[in-house]
């Protein structure tokens, strides 16, 4: 029989039409709250849906420089931001985490993310982790 490694889960970040943080992720969906509203981003008239899910009011400007933004798709910034919520929640800091065992999964309406320890080196330099 195979042993199982136990996971730990030691933050969370979230970047949602409900919220930035997780506390107020989870209001929101205890209060009932729906995230879908009239879509801003692009003039929807040529279309027969004019709402959805969009992600309002975040600033990717703690992550990025403004000609990085221009270029970084909004999936990315989210990404980073969540990711850098979740190290922030979980109290750890660049001197004591370990990398090598730390992954993050994240999901959007277009693709699914798993990024483990080959890829945190990427997410650490974004966030608070690279910048320590």
């Amino acid at each position: 029989m195979d042993k199982q490694r136990e996971v730990v889960i030691t933050g969370m970040g979230v970047t949602s039409p409900l919220g930035h943080t997780p506390e107020i992720f989870f209001a929101n969906l205890l209060e009932g709250r729906s995230g879908i509203s009239n879509i801003t981003r692009f003039d929807t008239s040529a279309y027969a849906v004019h709402f959805a899910g969009e992600i309002k009011e975040f600033d990717g400007s703690p992550y990025f420089d403004a000609k990085e933004i221009g270029r970084t798709s909004r999936f990315i910034q989210y990404m980073v931001h969540a990711a850098d919520s979740a190290v922030a929640n979980s109290g750890l800091s660049a001197a004591n985490l370990d990398i090598t065992r730390a992954g993050m999964i994240g999901w959007s309406k277009r693709r699914y993310v798993s990024r483990t320890s080959t890829n945190a080196h990427q997410v650490a330099s974004r966030t608070s982790v690279g910048r320590v």
